[in-house]
């Protein structure tokens, strides 16, 4: 059954809105901010001159597939949402899933890693729109 065929559909419309604007948007303006300092750092400690420490090359390492697969994921929640809101099922849900599951276990890794409570605030937002998006999607299909 599509989004816009549903008896809730203005109401499930205002829903996915309201997690585009509220969660999606903020989450990738963070994103974007903080690819910049991690990228950064990342290539810093690959290519530091005279530097032989493997734990940050490791890290390093570690950084860039981390953003890789939050990248994954914040471009899966914005074809899906694109895709929820004009009506639009995607071609391969396979996909879809993988790229959900992809920026969870990013957001989880992120989450399990930073310190603090306000931090893990702030990383964890993600999780809330993909369990939102996978829950409409599921009931679109």
């Amino acid at each position: 059954m599509s989004i816009r065929s549903h008896p809730f559909a203005r109401t499930r419309r205002v829903a996915l809105w309201a997690t585009c604007l509220l969660v999606i948007v903020p989450t990738t303006l963070e994103a974007l901010v903080f690819s910049v300092f991690a990228f950064a750092w990342g290539f810093d400690a690959l290519f530091r001159p005279g530097d032989l420490e493997l734990s940050r090359r490791a890290g390093a390492l570690f950084t860039f597939a981390l953003l890789g697969a939050s990248w994954i994921g914040t471009g899966t929640l914005w074809r899906l949402f694109s895709g929820l809101v004009h009506g639009v099922l995607p071609a391969r849900p396979r996909r879809v899933w993988l790229g959900l599951a992809a920026g969870c276990v990013a957001c989880l890794v992120m989450v399990l890693s930073t310190p603090g409570a306000i931090p893990k605030a702030i990383v964890g937002w993600p999780l809330l729109a993909a369990l939102h998006l996978g829950i409409e999607l599921r009931r679109a299909g």
